[in-house]
């Protein structure tokens, strides 16, 4: 017999309700923790459940990529719909830009200067990509065709590997079999299952862009780590303990940002960093993505989930806000 969520739900609900814990829409102030234990599982115990069909989910994540990325489209330059902004306004903004303009530069030099610097630290992911045939990195370099936003990067890759002898001699040997490169104009959206409700969306991107944008991301990385100290590698663990810290003490707050991943205007962006920073992104960005049952549309977030800069770039940004408002507060 397979058994069904709504009887997991009935079941739960019986048992809490045995136990004298009765069901709160919202969460009081004076609650116990067992009342807030019994809260969180009624609300999450059938959030990972994997429904055979879950085109409505799908649909669901579909009309929010959508309209996020409208939203990022839609972005204006604060102050520039003829309402300028106050005195503390431009102050925090302008502080914004400073933050990640130092960010950016490491000691007077900027981080990235060449293609060489990336490609130093590229390396394939663990995902799916346009035309690999499997996830291993010697199957996505070597083993299927290599597939690009524009044929520059190959040129790129092709020049920096002629200096090891035995990755041009696989690479030589992969390009007998499938060619140099294949350019494709997007990426693609898919989704994979994040609860009960709504899908996640992933865009699978093509292999070349996606090497070179994790190895522009650990340049990200590596200043995160420098400047801000913070590692995206335990990161998470430090966050759980500083929020269990703010759920005691009162003298933390967490926040949880919604798609934020698919928030980041590209428009935004250019007004915010400084110029070569965003030419790198715009470099190995894909500027479109095929949307199912849509078509082509055109990207005005700067990136989505799975291309291989968006987690540290978001987070050098976040930081920077935080950076900013510590600044303008007087706080160290």
């Amino acid at each position: 017999m397979v058994i069904q969520p709504e009887e997991v739900v009935q079941l739960l609900e019986l048992d809490l309700c045995e136990q004298g814990l009765e069901k709160f829409d919202l969460i009081p102030p004076d609650f116990s923790i067992r009342q807030a234990a019994a809260f969180s599982l009624r609300r999450s115990i059938i959030q990972k459940w994997t429904y055979q069909n879950t085109s409505e989910a799908d649909n669901a994540a579909k009309a929010k990529f959508l309209a996020m990325n409208q939203r990022c489209k839609d972005w204006k330059v604060p102050g520039s719909d003829g309402n300028p902004l106050d005195s503390y306004s431009e102050m925090l903004y302008n502080g914004l830009k400073t933050a990640l303009y130092d960010f950016w530069n490491r000691k007077g030099f900027p981080l990235v200067d060449h293609p060489y610097d990336v490609l130093e630290m590229a390396r394939t992911g663990p995902g799916a990509n346009i035309g690999a045939r499997g996830g291993d990195f010697y199957t996505k370099l070597f083993a299927s065709p290599l597939t690009g936003t524009d044929s520059s990067l190959y040129n790129w890759y092709r020049r920096y590997v002629s200096k090891l002898p035995t990755w041009l001699s696989a690479e030589n040997f992969r390009r007998d079999h499938y060619g140099e490169m294949i350019v494709v104009s997007s990426s693609r959206l898919s989704f994979v299952p994040k609860n009960d409700k709504i899908s996640r969306c992933i865009c699978t991107e093509p292999s070349l862009n996606t090497y070179f944008q994790l190895g522009f991301g650990m340049h990200l990385e590596r200043r995160l780590a420098e400047r801000y100290g913070i590692s995206l590698a335990d990161q998470q663990f430090k966050n759980r303990d500083l929020a269990r810290l703010g759920s005691i003490t009162g003298g933390l707050v967490t926040l949880d940002l919604s798609s934020a991943s698919d928030s980041i205007s590209l428009s935004m962006l250019r007004d915010v960093l400084p110029a070569d920073f965003v030419r790198w992104l715009e470099c190995y960005r894909c500027k479109e993505t095929e949307v199912p049952g849509v078509g082509t549309v055109p990207l005005y977030m700067v990136s989505s989930m799975g291309n291989g800069y968006t987690f540290p770039l978001q987070t050098c940004i976040f930081a920077a806000v935080v950076t900013a408002c510590a600044s303008f507060r007087g706080i160290p």
